[in-house]
């Protein structure tokens, strides 16, 4: 709490901690401060402004693909593959983490228009996508390119008899578990448009974890997303555990992916993070308030030498991605010690285009253990 009585100031402002452990809540004030100790201090705010990247504002979270136990899906074994309509069932994965009211199966056969790919924070490991997961969602491409929710009505209407048996089914489940009565299953997808505001036509997007107390940066090249367990999909869609960019080639994605996984980059974001149990949590685009990283320059020697080494680190843990450890910390911790040597370098790249070489580094990093806190 700040309170000004004269005319402010932003240096040697008195501060007041109080610190202790309550032992229940919403206590008396009187009884409050037997529990804590308190100490008087000063503070300063800084006087700079902090000059933010400009690829700040073209970072953007993932739609928010909930009930999970309707949208994400896997083929069931047992089915004869029909590769228009495959027949589904919830995905184990999604029913395992389900909280109650969502913890349900849903099976039956959906058209393929109907079907895309997304990526879980879990299986975002430096510079690689281990594993796609395979999702059901109520929206449609126009002719011109444009994405649309659709309701099962429009299904039906529209021709697409097993999606509308589909969606009704998801719908009514939405309806009996929602907290907002005035909030539709497909309203809910498309919360402030961050379903219906990204594109299939993509070539490159670039994706970095939401949560957690490390940065971890790959990207997703569409001409090698068609399909999952042989089941033909229309495209990628960003999940809200993820930030998404459409990078304009594959070189400026290999730039940022390179800059993003850097240790450089990681321990610069710490003092934004915000605080959980177990360290720092929140992740979001703080690495773009932390570090003001340049747009792509294709004539930047510089620019190309960490495009040119992420591509090389990249194509190096391909071959492993579906085989790395299935915890994520392990995965991650695999990938950033196979590409150790690489990993050195493009951090001394990533100091040198931010200007920052004359900055000391962080002795102290942060346990493995705690370092892949995933939301």
């Amino acid at each position: 709490m700040l309170l000004r009585r004269r005319s402010h100031s932003s240096t040697d402002i008195p501060l007041f901690r109080w610190t202790g452990k309550l032992r229940a809540r919403n206590l008396d004030l009187n009884d409050a401060r037997q529990m804590l100790t308190f100490k008087e201090d000063r503070i300063s705010f800084a006087s700079g402004i902090r000059e933010y990247s400009p690829y700040f504002d073209h970072f953007f979270q993932g739609a928010t693909l909930v009930p999970r136990c309707v949208c994400f899906v896997e083929p069931a074994a047992e089915a004869v593959l029909n590769i228009k309509a495959p027949f589904l069932r919830t995905s184990e994965e999604a029913y395992a983490g389900a909280k109650k009211q969502w913890k349900l199966r849903v099976e039956g056969n959906v058209e393929d228009e109907f079907l895309f790919g997304t990526a879980l924070a879990r299986d975002l490991i430096p510079f690689v996508v281990r594993k796609l997961s395979l999702v059901v969602l109520p929206v449609i491409e126009s002719s011109h390119g444009d994405l649309k929710m659709i309701e099962s009505l429009t299904a039906l209407g529209e021709g697409f008899t097993h999606a509308h048996d589909w969606f009704k089914r998801a719908e009514r489940i939405w309806e009996d578990g929602r907290k907002d009565e005035k909030m539709e299953f497909a309203g809910r997808l498309d919360y402030q448009r961050l379903l219906t505001s990204q594109s299939l036509s993509a070539k490159f997007v670039v994706l970095t974890n939401k949560s957690g107390t490390n940065i971890s940066a790959a990207f997703v090249n569409r001409a090698d997303i068609t399909g999952i367990a042989g089941i033909t999909i229309r495209g990628f869609i960003a999940d809200y555990v993820t930030y998404r960019y459409y990078a304009r080639s594959e070189d400026e994605a290999n730039y940022l992916v390179g800059i993003l996984n850097t240790e450089f980059v990681n321990e610069a974001i710490k003092p934004l993070q915000t605080q959980g149990l177990m360290g720092e949590r929140d992740i979001t685009r703080r690495p773009f308030e932390a570090c003001n990283i340049p747009i792509f320059d294709s004539s930047n020697e510089l620019h190309r030498e960490i495009a040119a080494l992420s591509a090389a680190a990249r194509a190096e843990l391909l071959p492993f991605a579906s085989k790395m450890p299935g915890p994520v910390a392990q995965a991650r911790k695999f990938a950033r010690e196979h590409v150790e040597g690489k990993l050195a370098r493009l951090d001394e790249l990533t100091r040198h285009v931010l200007n920052a070489s004359d900055q000391p580094r962080r002795q102290k990093t942060t346990p493995v253990s705690q370092s892949e806190l995933i939301l």
